[in-house]
């Protein structure tokens, strides 16, 4: 093999670990910003969904509270009303999509879960309109205490969207760590990885740099040794071709030198004895 045949090979192989540096680097990015992209359109929108729920879930609550509290006040009732209405709306339409579940980011057994809930806030908010509706047909507003305890199953039948809710919060959100966790281990993955491909076009670089010099070197010192020993008269040990095309013609030369100074000192030597 040439020199330039050598060296050639040897940019070629670096160039062919840096072309997999860069397919690999692209592979576990790309993969890397899949995950990503899951993880934000996943675990988190869940959680956003959730907390949604969570919202509407306070401000139903907070608006019946403050409806029972002024309930001998028509004005106050009804405004209170009102807003109760639309936060409860807002909830149901809420728990309806997220039991649709269109982006597909909620498993099966939250779908079931978010059906319950859904039962519960229609019992709840039955109860609720029935207690309204008696209390503006009556001349005499009940007390405060009268109609918080009437709701009291109504409530009771809330209570798993609170509890659940905030249950399901953490588990998406422990999902979410986990997931994040996930990514940064695949890209620690990869990073080692450009490390290790890195360290191997290095050596391969060190070893052209080493070994390039070391095959020329060799090849010329044998070539001036058998150069020396021609020149001392040395002519019956071969000269053997060298590893480098380039040097093969001059090693054949000597070879020839070799053998030609061989059949003078044979002949010469036929010659003294006859």
């Amino acid at each position: 093999m040439t020199i330039r045949a050598k060296l050639i090979a040897g940019f070629l192989l670096l160039a062919v670990l840096m072309a997999i540096q860069s397919g690999v680097s692209f592979f576990f990015n790309d993969r890397i910003m899949e995950q990503v992209k899951g993880v934000l359109s996943h675990n988190d929108q869940a959680s956003e969904e959730i907390a949604r729920v969570m919202q509407l879930a306070e401000q139903v609550r907070r608006f019946e509270k403050e409806y029972f509290i002024y309930v001998g006040d028509r004005t106050e009732r009804q405004r209170y009303a009102a807003q109760w209405r639309t936060a409860i709306a807002a909830l149901n339409e809420q728990l309806l999509a997220m039991s649709d579940d269109q982006p597909g980011i909620f498993a099966i057994d939250d779908h079931t879960t978010f059906d319950q809930w859904r039962l519960g806030l229609d019992y709840y908010a039955t109860q609720f309109r029935r207690i309204a509706d008696e209390v503006e047909t009556t001349t005499e507003p009940p007390l405060p205490a009268e109609v918080n305890q009437r709701i009291q199953s109504g409530k009771e039948h809330l209570t798993p969207l609170f509890d659940e809710g905030d249950a399901l919060l953490k588990i998406k959100q422990s999902d979410s760590r986990q997931a994040e966790a996930a990514i940064v281990d695949t890209y620690e993955q990869a990073e080692w990885m450009f490390i290790g491909l890195t360290i191997v076009g290095i050596g391969g670089a060190l070893l052209l740099i080493f070994v390039m010099p070391g095959t020329v070197a060799q090849s010329l010192s044998e070539l001036i040794a058998a150069a020396e020993q021609l020149s001392e008269g040395e002519v019956d040990r071969p000269i053997r071709t060298t590893s480098l095309s380039e040097f093969d013609g001059l090693a054949r030369a000597l070879e020839r030198m070799r053998i030609t100074q061989l059949a003078m000192a044979e002949r010469l030597g036929r010659i003294r004895g006859g």
